[in-house]
């Protein structure tokens, strides 16, 4: 059943009601094959709730490929680039190409069309992208944040995604076991096969681990071709499968081990916390292996204008600076709010759909530094030093959250 929660007025904070969604539990073993990993959650899930937000999803993801890359997702070559991409994924994924070929049966889907739709963000990632304040095409907007604390670490999480709606329904808690032990949980949206999730986990008594998308920067796959990307899905690993090496680790410096040095296919960063207290965004740059890591604690002083005992990461590099890209404007309002460590500011912070001062009427872009905002799925805490995953933390958004000014437009959704 969906819950009613009020979050009080705090920090020029809006109390407003959200609904949730009831959130459906999950265990998955790690050591089945990974065609058969999910069949049972998929047959209660589509038993429970049918199969109509996969779809949705995934009618909005070819929209968006066939209008941001026309020239390889246009009807006149779509199938010839669908194969191709298929046949890349499959010889040197094998383990993704299975969840897919699951999946599709489940969902009654031809599997190498579905191969493309649900890798929208590595594909879409090579497009064009403006150097200006403006969002990226088919925009992302999580938010991603370690707050220090006595004792440990606090991991804020904001998943977002378009179309938020759709991807909602099928957000579920996984808890993957070996050996019939849990070895870390996940929020996971269903429409993803592992390798292409982005992660929401926590491994207790170890580390937790985030994933947000890098809309533009140096060392970036704008603008690469299609050819040139197929060609480096044999030297490359899925951003799921790192997080999934990582979460795969027994402490947080292995963990962060693996985060860094994977060569990875895609841009993306890598928020992760340790129950030591232990902390640290991972910049990873999609046509390099290499990577910029930026610790928590890691100066006394303020870096980017961020306190060493926080960091915030939106969609774009920290050493960005406000105004000069894209979702800087959630990044400082985050950090205008958090004007000192507190777990209370902290949480507030996250249900604040309210506009940073001075971004108020900013419609295009539309970035006002709301954190609650129209393509919000989830909203997530976790705290890699307890003993047990605490659920009431996580919260997965049954109805749209609302800002002002109203967002204008909604992209594909």
């Amino acid at each position: 059943m969906a819950r009613l929660l009020s979050f009080a007025v705090a920090l020029g904070v809006a109390a407003q009601k959200v609904s949730e969604h009831g959130l459906l539990e999950y265990e998955v073993d790690l050591s089945a094959a990974p065609e058969q990993r999910y069949t049972q959650v998929l047959e209660h899930f589509l038993e429970k709730r049918g199969d109509k937000a996969f779809r949705s999803t995934y009618d909005a993801w070819e929209k968006g490929l066939s209008l941001l890359l026309p020239d390889v997702w246009g009807a006149e070559v779509v199938a010839q680039s669908q194969r191709r991409w298929w046949e890349a994924l499959s010889a040197s994924h094998p383990a993704a190409a299975a969840e897919i070929r699951a999946l599709g049966v489940k969902l009654k889907l031809g599997h190498v069309k579905l191969a493309a739709l649900v890798s929208i963000y590595p594909l879409l990632n090579i497009a064009p992208k403006s150097p200006s304040d403006a969002p990226s095409e088919f925009s992302s907007a999580c938010t991603s944040s370690l707050l220090a604390l006595p004792g440990g670490v606090l991991h804020g999480r904001s998943l977002d995604y378009e179309p938020r709606g759709p991807m909602a329904d099928t957000a579920v808690v996984v808890h993957h076991k070996r050996s019939t032990k849990v070895q870390y949980s996940c929020l996971q949206p269903l429409v993803y096969p592992t390798a292409l999730q982005w992660f929401t986990c926590v491994r207790p008594k170890a580390f937790s681990l985030s994933v947000n998308a890098r809309s533009r920067g140096i060392f970036m796959e704008s603008n690469t071709t299609f050819d040139e990307l197929l060609r480096r899905v044999s030297s490359s690993y899925l951003l799921g499968e790192i997080a999934e090496k990582a979460m795969g680790a027994s402490s947080y410096e292995e963990a962060l081990q693996i985060l860094v040095s994977l060569p990875a296919l895609s841009s993306n960063y890598f928020i992760l916390a340790g129950a030591a207290g232990q902390g640290a965004i991972v910049t990873r740059f999609g046509n390099s292996s290499s990577a910029d890591v930026w610790s928590l604690n890691s100066s006394k002083d303020l870096s980017d204008g961020q306190p060493s005992w926080l960091r915030v990461q939106t969609n774009i590099d920290h050493w960005v600076g406000f105004g000069k890209s894209y979702s800087t404007h959630r990044r400082q309002h985050m950090l205008d709010l958090m004007r000192t460590a507190s777990r209370a500011q902290f949480e507030a912070a996250y249900f604040t759909s309210q506009a940073l001062p001075g971004s108020e009427t900013r419609t295009s872009p539309e970035d006002t530094g709301a954190i609650l905002r129209p393509s919000t799925i989830a909203t997530v805490f976790m705290d890699p030093n307890a003993e047990d995953v605490d659920l009431a933390q996580w919260h997965v958004w049954n109805a749209t959250p609302r800002i002002l000014p109203p967002k204008e437009f909604l992209a594909f959704a």
